[in-house]
């Protein structure tokens, strides 16, 4: 998953070049709140690996609808404008690309927490099971 984040980090830079070389759009953009909301999950996806932290890493999993919804709506929005005005159409594009590739971030941050959650939750199933077992027969099976 970091690798992948990793490559979808390096298309939004070259999406960014290009909405560099076109002429300045004046828009309402959401995708810097949907960046810092992605950068969050994937810090805190991170963190709840390094730190064994189960509550964290389901509020990641949890938080994934709201950039998904995020991204529903604004590349809906900008497919509109694209609509009404062809010359956002390449500007608008390069947007709703980078939009996707911050959301696909995200959905990378949310596996690293559902890891997380299998490998904590495994643990704790394969010292329960063992537990129960001792209690039936009195012995380690």
């Amino acid at each position: 998953d970091l690798e992948r984040i990793g490559d979808h980090a390096q298309n939004i830079a070259g999406y960014v070049m290009k909405l560099a070389r076109l002429p300045k759009q004046d828009v309402v953009n959401e995708i810097p709140q949907m960046a810092d909301y992605a950068i969050d999950m994937l810090n805190k996806s991170l963190e709840s690996l390094f730190n064994g932290d189960e509550d964290l890493a389901r509020r990641v999993i949890t938080s994934d609808n709201v950039i998904n919804e995020q991204t529903r709506n604004f590349v809906i929005k900008t497919i509109k404008q694209i609509s009404k005005d062809q010359k956002f159409g390449d500007y608008g594009i390069w947007l709703a690309l980078i939009a996707r590739n911050l959301e696909r971030i995200a959905d990378h941050a949310t596996n690293i927490a559902e890891s997380v959650l299998f490998v904590l939750e495994s643990k704790l199933y394969l010292h329960r099971k063992h537990d129960i077992s001792k209690e039936i027969d009195g012995r380690n099976i």
